[in-house]
């Protein structure tokens, strides 16, 4: 009688240190499983961040592109802007080189007698010339290049002729040192055309 007792009190400690056991198990894997979803969830969050970091690399590599396209249009002259700009210029040749295709020019500025204001602002009258005054304002030369499509128009120093040349022609009318007196049109640092003017005493 007492064996049997001594039995159910071992099956009863048996049965509750089971339960214990199952217990924490339960636990334990609840735990983990938090703990997955806890890690999960940080991965995720994560993916996030490097997901809307990359899109905000896109988005301002996108606007920069746009603003740098924006840029290069807005600094593009179109064919009609460099027509404007074209200005026609009076004076003589100083030196052509023929194989840089490059010119010195000295700006003139022809006063005629009808021009009374700007006798006085330089300081001439009517005894200083006959029909025209060749004024100089400044001994600067500058340089402007001639191009396979600048026109150039000289005359002949024999007949009067017109003639339409190329740099080597010009070069030599220059050298001639035949009425150098030239109207040219330059278009930034080109030159679009010249023109020999032959002035009359």
């Amino acid at each position: 009688m007492a064996n049997k007792k001594i039995i159910n009190v071992i099956i009863v400690v048996a049965f509750m240190l089971v339960t214990i056991a199952v217990g924490c198990s339960n636990k334990d894997t609840v735990n983990t499983g938090k703990s997955n979803v806890t890690e999960e969830t940080k991965m995720a969050e994560e993916e996030k961040k490097v997901i809307n970091s990359q899109e905000s690399e896109k988005d301002t590599s996108n606007t920069d592109k746009t603003n740098v396209a924006k840029e290069s249009k807005e600094k593009t002259t179109s064919p009609q802007d460099v027509a404007k700009t074209s200005r026609s210029i009076f004076g003589t040749i100083k030196s052509i080189n023929k194989n840089t295709k490059v010119i010195g020019f000295d700006d003139l500025e022809m006063i005629t007698a009808d021009k009374k204001e700007r006798m006085k602002q330089i300081g001439i009258t009517d005894k200083d010339f006959s029909n025209w005054y060749l004024y100089n304002e400044s001994n600067e030369i500058k340089y402007y290049k001639i191009t396979d499509k600048t026109s150039i128009t000289i005359y002949d120093k024999n007949n009067g002729k017109e003639i339409s040349t190329n740099i080597n022609g010009l070069h030599n009318q220059f050298v001639s040192g035949y009425e150098n007196h030239y109207d040219i049109k330059v278009q930034g640092d080109y030159i679009v055309e010249i023109v020999q003017r032959i002035l009359n005493e």
